[in-house]
C-alpha cells in the first residue's frame, strides 16, 4: 500500500530514497519477495505518484510482475456518491478492496514506507503456501516497544493473542511515550495505558481469497454509513474483527524477529538510512 501524503511526514514518504543507490523502503520488500519466490505484486497507488512509481519500480524489477491500482476518492461501491468536501484517504481497507479484481491469489498485505524485515515477510508467506484454507488468515506482530518513533505519536494494531490465535486488534492512532508510561490518546483527549508487552501490527497480514468475502460487505456497510464523513476511515483492522465476530475465519498470529522501522516523521528518514546501510553492510542486501 503505496497511497497518499504522508500527514505526519509531510511529503510523500513511499517514494523518499533511504538506500545508497537512491533505493526507495519498499524496494527492500521486494528484494526479500525475489529471495522467497514471490513473482506477483500489486502495488496502490495515489494517481500522484502513479508515473514514478512506473519508472522507480516497474522498470526496475522485471523478473516481477507489477501491477499499479489506483486508489482514489471515488473509488466506492455502486449507488454510493463522493461528498465534495471529503479529501482525506479511506484507509487500508479501502486501499485492498480497489485491488480486489487483481488480487487472484493468496497475498501479503504491507505499508510502502515501512521497514518489515525477511523474517517477516517470510512467515507470512510460508504462512499461506502451508495453509490451503480460504478462511485461514494469519498476522504478524512486533513488541510495541520496538516500534515507536522518537519524534511523536505513531499509529498501531494493539493485539490480544490466545493460543496462537488473534482474538482482538484495536487500531490505535496516538501511541508515545508519557511520564515513562506507553500511552494512547484518544480522540476525545482521554488516555489509556498501553502494556509494555503488547503486541503490535502495522500492517503486516497474509490473506487467503476468502478475505473478501467479508471485506466487499463491510466495505458496503462502511459506506453506507460514513459517506458523508469527511474524516472517517475505513481501517483493515476493522474486517478482520469482523471475521473474528462472525466465526468467518481464523487469524493465526505470528511473532517475529525481524527488526521493524518506518518513517512516521522526516526526523525518521536519517534513522530509516542508517538501519539500511547497516544491513547491507552485514551482506543482507547486495
Amino acid at each position: 500500500m503505496a497511497a497518499w501524503l504522508g500527514s505526519r511526514y509531510g511529503g510523500l514518504k513511499q517514494i523518499d530514497p533511504v538506500g545508497p543507490n537512491g533505493e526507495i523502503l519498499l524496494e527492500f520488500a521486494l528484494k526479500d519477495a525475489l529471495t522467497l519466490g514471490i513473482e506477483e505484486v500489486v502495488v496502490i497507488v495515489s494517481e500522484a505518484i502513479r508515473a514514478d512509481f512506473e519508472s522507480m519500480i516497474v522498470a526496475k524489477y522485471p523478473t516481477l510482475k507489477i501491477t499499479l491500482v489506483t486508489q482514489t476518492l471515488d473509488s466506492l461501491p455502486d449507488g454510493i456518491s463522493l461528498s465534495p468536501e471529503r479529501v482525506k484517504p479511506w484507509g487500508t481497507a479501502h486501499a485492498v478492496w480497489c485491488a480486489r479484481d487483481v488480487i487472484k491469489w493468496p497475498f501479503i498485505v504491507m505499508n510502502a514506507d515501512d521497514f518489515y524485515g525477511r523474517d517477516a515477510l517470510s512467515q507470512a508467506y510460508n504462512f499461506l503456501i502451508s495453509n490451503e484454507d480460504p478462511t485461514s488468515h494469519c498476522i504478524i506482530t512486533y513488541p510495541i516497544t520496538s516500534t515507536l518513533s522518537d519524534y511523536g505519536t505513531v499509529s498501531r494494531g494493539i493485539c490480544a493473542v490466545e493460543n496462537g490465535k488473534l482474538t482482538k486488534i484495536v487500531e490505535h492512532t496516538k501511541v508515545a511515550r508519557k511520564d515513562g508510561k506507553l500511552v494512547h490518546t484518544a480522540e476525545d483527549g482521554h488516555e489509556i495505558i498501553v502494556p509494555e508487552d503488547a503486541p503490535a501490527n502495522m500492517n503486516l497480514f497474509g490473506f487467503h481469497k476468502g478475505f473478501f468475502d467479508i471485506l466487499d460487505p463491510e466495505c458496503e456497510k462502511f459506506f453506507n454509513e460514513f459517506w458523508q464523513d469527511l474524516k472517517r476511515e475505513f481501517f483493515l483492522p476493522s474486517v478482520v474483527m469482523q471475521i473474528i465476530k462472525e466465526n468467518a475465519g481464523t487469524i493465526t498470529a505470528i511473532s517475529t524477529t525481524s527488526q521493524w522501522f518506518g518513517m512516521t516523521y522526516p526526523e525518521d528518514r536519517l534513522e530509516a538510512k542508517n538501519k539500511i546501510q547497516t544491513l547491507i553492510d552485514k551482506g543482507e542486501y547486495l
